[in-house]
């Protein structure tokens, strides 16, 4: 099952950076027309000047997964998470884990994938969504063919669910529904996150 999430927390990472960088602003106004060649070309500048910035490793993540280069976006986030190390930023380097399961689950390394997540969940203290990562392990579990679990992960995640989460509450209903062997009760959660869908987007 596709994680489909996108990128909230690597957001966070790049809205703590500020760079008046010429070549970042016309990365920032590539990515924004979804021209990533291009996007991907100016932030590659952008590093080649300052190969030790978080926040264009952070850019370039987000690049990267808009264009489906997993394997690349992966590499990224180890190299986040090494800088982190060096720069002792504990929440910044959880952000990385968390998008690192997702990205690993998107080429199936399902175990490694596992890994990050529970990471993650163990150490995020209040960095990032409960939910959100309760969905990720629960995609992960699904992948590893782990149903059981996958179920019980999917469900934790809707008990944990704010107002602002909604679209992560509609991929839970979609994994649950995925689960389900009742053709009924898979439309009945179908249903429910079409309605989520409908209201929210």
């Amino acid at each position: 099952m596709k994680i489909n999430i996108l990128l909230p927390l690597v957001s966070i990472l790049i809205l703590s950076c500020s760079n008046p960088v010429r070549d970042k602003k016309n990365a920032n106004r590539f990515f924004e027309d979804k021209n990533y060649e291009n996007a991907l070309k100016e932030i590659n500048k952008v590093i080649s000047v300052e190969p030790d910035s978080i926040c264009h490793y952070a850019f370039r993540v987000m690049i990267y997964d808009a264009m489906g280069k997993y394997k690349e976006e992966i590499l990224d986030l180890n190299k986040i998470i090494n800088l982190n190390k060096k720069t002792n930023k504990k929440s910044k380097s959880l952000i990385a884990y968390q998008q690192r399961s997702i990205a690993q689950s998107q080429i199936g390394l399902y175990k490694d994938a596992l890994l990050d997540i529970d990471y993650f969940i163990s150490n995020r203290d209040t960095v990032g969504s409960l939910a959100e990562a309760y969905t990720n392990k629960a995609s992960i579990l699904y992948g590893l063919g782990d149903y059981e679990n996958s179920k019980k992960y999917y469900e934790l995640s809707i008990k944990k669910i704010t107002k602002k989460e909604k679209a992560i509450e509609s991929q839970a209903l979609v994994g649950l529904a995925n689960l389900t062997k009742s053709e009924k009760e898979a439309i009945i959660l179908l249903d429910k996150a079409i309605s989520i869908d409908n209201k929210n987007f």
